[in-house]
């Protein structure tokens, strides 16, 4: 299984990619006209965080890097992560993250030292 995002719970802790051992699922921030051209069902929240008002953001699972551990959906505070069987998702998940891995690096906006940085 691989965890799917549930946008309508997430708070944008990063939580859930501060515990990933294998970096397999990632934030990601993008401004409204980057996002024109993605996929269906790509779905993203208006960004939290200070300096952050332009941005949309999405976190974002690799299908083919998650082994499955499900740390991320146990550290979950929200219950924005919900583990659902590969072969379920895969086809939309995987077009999901080629187009978030699309986006610029937003490496410079929240203070590295956080978890949200």
């Amino acid at each position: 299984t691989v965890p799917i995002w549930k946008s309508e719970n997430c708070t944008q802790c990063n939580i859930c990619s501060f515990v990933c051992p294998h970096a397999a699922i990632r934030p990601f921030l993008a401004k409204p006209d980057e996002v024109t051209d993605a996929p269906e069902g790509y779905t993203m929240l208006k960004a939290k965080g200070p300096g952050l008002g332009e941005y949309q953001y999405r976190m974002q699972v690799a299908p083919f890097d998650c082994t499955g551990c499900q740390l991320c959906v146990s550290a979950c505070p929200d219950k924005a992560l919900e583990a659902k069987p590969i072969d379920d998702i895969l086809s939309i998940e995987d077009k999901h993250w080629s187009f978030s891995k699309s986006l610029p690096v937003r490496s410079n906006l929240m203070d590295p030292i956080t978890v949200k940085g």
